[in-house]
């Protein structure tokens, strides 16, 4: 049976990791639309979207419920043809670090 997941198993952080894009898709475009679906749901502080790592991205959100609510609300969505898979990041993002200090 194929279940997609509804949580994340990890601890919630104001970081996603996204999975499962489409790396076909010129990065630049990628990066343009993640930003659009993602920015209705919270003010997104930091994007990573690399050729090195294809077809995984890191958005960090300003606030923890923010990224809360991305992940309920776009896990397993379409984006360009391949269903988004999320969760939250096991490593906490540097920016967030240093505005906690």
């Amino acid at each position: 049976m194929n279940q997609t997941p509804t949580e994340s198993k990890t601890e919630p952080t104001n970081t996603l990791y996204i999975s499962n894009l489409n790396d076909k898709i010129p990065l630049n475009k990628l990066h343009e639309n993640l930003y659009i679906l993602f920015s209705t749901y919270g003010l997104i502080i930091q994007m990573n979207v690399h050729a090195k790592i294809k077809g995984q991205a890191f958005i960090t959100f300003s606030d923890e419920n923010e990224a809360k609510l991305s992940l309920r609300s776009l896990q397993g969505e379409k984006l360009f043809g391949k269903e988004l898979k999320l969760a939250f990041s096991r490593n906490e993002n540097h920016i967030i670090s240093k505005k906690d200090q």
